[in-house]
């Protein structure tokens, strides 16, 4: 039970086992999650659960180990799906990746929260992802990210997209981030130009950090006559503009991901001393 008395958790037990359906709820008492069980392996089906009540996660099992296909779904939708042989996830997968790993990580996720921010297409070998990886957005075509996974972690060219563009590349090694990040302009008279580099080293920055470019904050246009439209008409103001990329010169310089050295802006400079 939880301290305000309402239940958490329910099992079912034969012979001192564990056999048949066991259930969570969450705080105001609504069912978040279920799996069956048959002398105290897992059978059958195990199914997590928004606050809705929707499915958001599916995995049959048989003698305690995972079987067929492991599925995510989203109003609905299956959006993430992975094969177990053995017990072991294997071959093509869709792996459903969120910004919160909180999110990513626990189950039951909120209704609020259920939406990935990406589907990432990647094979798995004996439990582990392996070879290169592609991220695409959740219900968009663009792409967000490139990768390569050796046992399981990232390892060499990692590229961030925005726009669809090359955004920034980096290299892992092992898991952590290792050599420089190179950022470029997405789009624009000046697309493609590096305009920041940043060190790695087991995954903090250390080493000089350098950018040439910044972008000026943009601007928002409000409708000029929003009263000159007729009923129904959907306006497609507010409207965004981009600021203009100026050149600059900006340092730092860091330690272990601590800045320890010579700052410099424009013809401004500081000095730090570990932090």
């Amino acid at each position: 039970y939880y301290p305000n008395g309402a239940l958490k958790r329910k099992e079912n037990y034969r012979a001192g086992r564990l056999n048949g359906l066991a259930s969570d709820y969450s705080p105001d008492g609504k069912m978040i999650h279920s799996s069956t069980h048959s002398y105290h392996w897992k059978y059958g089906m195990e199914k997590w659960y928004n606050s809705e009540g929707k499915t958001v996660r599916s995995l049959q099992w048989q003698r305690d180990l995972p079987v067929g296909t492991e599925k995510h779904t989203f109003n609905g939708e299956v959006i993430g799906s992975v094969s177990y042989v053995k017990g072991m996830k294997q071959g093509p997968a869709k792996v459903p990746v969120y910004y919160d790993p909180e999110i990513r990580a626990n189950y039951p996720r909120d209704s609020l929260n259920d939406a990935p921010f990406g589907i990432e297409y990647v094979n798995y070998q004996n439990g582990v992802k392996a070879g290169r990886a592609i991220c695409m957005e959740f219900h968009s075509p663009d792409t967000l990210y490139t990768a390569y996974y050796r046992a399981g972690k990232l390892d060499s060219v990692y590229t961030r997209y925005s726009e669809n563009r090359s955004y920034y590349t980096t290299v892992y090694s092992d898991g952590l981030e290792n050599g420089s990040r190179i950022y470029r302009i997405p789009s624009g008279p000046l697309k493609d130009t590096v305009y920041r580099v940043e060190p790695y080293r087991n995954g903090k920055l250390h080493g000089l950090a350098v950018e040439t470019y910044q972008q000026e904050t943009g601007e928002v246009f409000s409708d000029p006559d929003p009263g000159s439209h007729v009923s129904g008409y959907a306006s497609s103001y507010p409207q965004y503009q981009s600021g203009k990329w100026v050149p600059v010169y900006f340092s730092e310089t860091v330690e272990n991901g601590i800045k320890n050295g010579p700052y410099v802006y424009f013809r401004d400079s500081l000095n730090y001393s570990k932090g």
